[in-house]
């Protein structure tokens, strides 16, 4: 019995310590002033949606990150990967543009946003 019992939490400690966290993915306002503080120009928390991150399993503080945001020609998808710490979310990386999942194609970015 405490043989099995041994296993079994072994086993569960051994997941949980390989599974990257899927940490909570910042807020409209905090994913916002992260890239106005990286110098991505300013941000209206409403013109981003569907924010996602998946941890680092090298960098507990470390997560790819994924969001969609509003620009003159409609919603774009974007990646980066952020940081959290004592001072909030920290972009680390220059957004990307990500494809369009119908198309296949990076829309064009609009030059009103940079």
């Amino acid at each position: 019995m405490k043989a099995s019992l041994l296993s079994c939490v072994t086993a569960g400690l051994a997941l949980a310590v390989a599974t990257p966290a899927s940490a909570a993915a910042p807020t409209a306002d905090q994913l916002a002033q992260a890239l106005g503080a990286y110098g991505q120009g300013s941000v209206a928390p409403a013109d981003l949606r569907a924010i996602a991150c998946e941890g680092s399993r090298e960098e507990p503080t470390e997560f790819n990150c994924r969001w969609q945001q509003r620009t003159g020609r409609g919603w774009g998808g974007y990646s980066t990967w952020l940081a959290i710490g004592s001072d909030g979310w920290t972009v680390l990386d220059d957004p990307l543009h990500e494809p369009d999942p119908d198309t296949g194609r990076l829309k064009a970015p609009d030059p009103a946003t940079r």
